[in-house]
């Protein structure tokens, strides 16, 4: 173990001893709270790096998951600009949407079901454009540009919340139980023969997959034996579910995170969630 953190020092990194506590944690379900500036991005990269050079995991076994995709992106850089000498193929640093829409392409090609992203660029489809027109259809007017925002934010925390949780009324938009509803039937019934999937979409059939598809399931659990999660104070409770689904059999979860910096409330993120944190994992440590 010192020989490990001898090696991050020869690399200019210098843990304090409840950062190597972290890093060297063994298995099992760790949350790990920490402020602002505290080298949370360091500690869950150095946490990898000892989970394949001393505990001789494969990087396979591994998936590192956060919340956007810039923070996925610096995770990687950072991870191979320091570790890269040990290790430079197999982990999977991703998205939870990106996770999840990986998952999803290999179902859609082996069932030959023809589908299309409306959200991201790229695409001969736009979200927008297509809520603008039932607005406009079911309130009998354009919608300006702010209210076009809040109704996609309220969309968006709508399909994060759990159902018997929805009230429309919290949302100052006409018609939006109706607009919900005739966007949803859109997205799978259009004159295109195409599925339609916006990013909440690959969020809630990716989590119906693996909760209905023992293929894929397994498969995962096969793979992904130890979980790690960056910005954990992010993902909303649909996010939290895949997360333990995935992890369930193993039960090796590791969080970081800072329940006091969540800036998506507006679209389901849930960090009190991870606050009840021993309440599913009774021998999981904070």
């Amino acid at each position: 173990m010192e020989y490990f953190f001898k090696y991050l020092e020869d690399k200019d990194i210098y843990l304090n001893d409840q950062q190597k506590k972290i890093v060297s944690w063994n298995r099992g379900q760790l949350l790990v709270l920490a402020c602002p500036g505290s080298g949370k991005t360091t500690v869950l990269n150095a946490r990898i790096a000892y989970m394949l050079k001393i505990m001789d995991i494969n990087p396979k076994n591994i998936l590192a998951l956060t919340f956007s995709k810039a923070a996925a992106t610096e995770m990687n850089d950072r991870f191979y600009s320091i570790y890269g000498d040990i290790i430079n193929t197999g982990l999977s640093f991703s998205t939870i949407h990106s996770f999840c829409f990986k998952i999803l392409r290999s179902y859609f090609r082996k069932n030959n079901i023809r589908y299309e992203l409306i959200e991201g660029g790229g695409t001969k489809f736009d979200k927008r454009i297509i809520l603008q027109e039932i607005y406009k259809s079911l309130n009998g007017r354009k919608i300006n540009d702010d209210k076009l925002e809040e109704l996609l934010n309220a969309i968006s925390n709508i399909k994060n919340t759990p159902d018997d949780d929805i009230n429309y009324l919290n949302y100052n938009i006409p018609n939006l139980e109706n607009i919900l509803k005739t966007y949803s039937n859109f997205k799978k019934n259009n004159e295109y023969g195409l599925l339609l999937l916006d990013f909440d979409d690959l969020l809630l059939e990716g989590y119906r997959l693996l909760k209905e598809n023992k293929y894929y399931i397994d498969n995962c659990r096969r793979y992904y034996k130890y979980i790690l999660v960056d910005e954990g104070h992010d993902p909303s409770l649909i996010q939290n579910k895949i997360i333990e689904t995935i992890a369930k059999e193993h039960k090796n979860l590791f969080v970081v995170c800072d329940d006091d910096q969540s800036i998506y409330r507006f679209r389901g993120a849930d960090p009190e969630y991870l606050l009840r944190f021993k309440e599913r994992y009774p021998n999981g440590e904070i």
